[in-house]
């Protein structure tokens, strides 16, 4: 195989995962920023580096390609986090950021994003992406790169935590 070869094959895997995922890699980065444009543009950096990776080392299997795409919009919407633009351009810290584009017209979704965002990150990538992308926790493990029973064990105390948060506002 040439050079060219891979890069063909790479182009029409990435055209068939874009099609695939791109709803589920845009819809975790709009939950990690908050920002329709931020994640549009997480999202497409997203596809940039799986293409890098793809032309450079084989991609993983059909079945893990999913979990390996999500690691790259995980990993690529806490770099914008961090970084000091998102902090400048926004004018406050990440948390700060996040607790003020919470909708507060509906009381109900106002209290779950806050408790949600109270949550350390490894609490709250656990949640989002078993309730939200509807991964299971063998593929969440593989995103996350934990073994099973630490999948298990924080998805049971992120539970446990936003059970105490939210009964504390009265929703349960």
């Amino acid at each position: 195989m040439t050079g060219t070869d891979i890069q063909e094959g790479a182009a029409e895997r990435l055209d068939r995962m874009m099609r695939s995922h791109g709803t589920s890699v845009l819809r975790i980065c709009s939950v990690y920023l908050k920002d329709t444009a931020l994640a549009e543009d997480a999202a497409q950096d997203t596809f940039i580096k799986a293409y890098r990776s793809m032309t450079q080392k084989p991609p993983p299997g059909e079945e893990a390609e999913v979990a390996w795409l999500m690691r790259i919009a995980i990993n690529t919407c806490k770099d914008m986090r961090r970084s000091v633009w998102f902090r400048r351009v926004t004018g406050l810290d990440t948390r700060e950021a996040r607790k003020q584009t919470v909708s507060t017209d509906d009381k109900g979704t106002g209290t779950l994003f806050k408790s949600l965002e109270a949550l350390p990150d490894k609490y709250r990538d656990i949640i989002l992406l078993h309730y939200y992308q509807g991964m299971r926790i063998d593929e969440i493990s593989s995103v996350l790169r934990i073994s099973r029973a630490s999948g298990y064990n924080r998805l049971n105390k992120a539970r446990e935590y936003l059970r105490v948060e939210l009964e504390k506002e009265g929703w349960l």
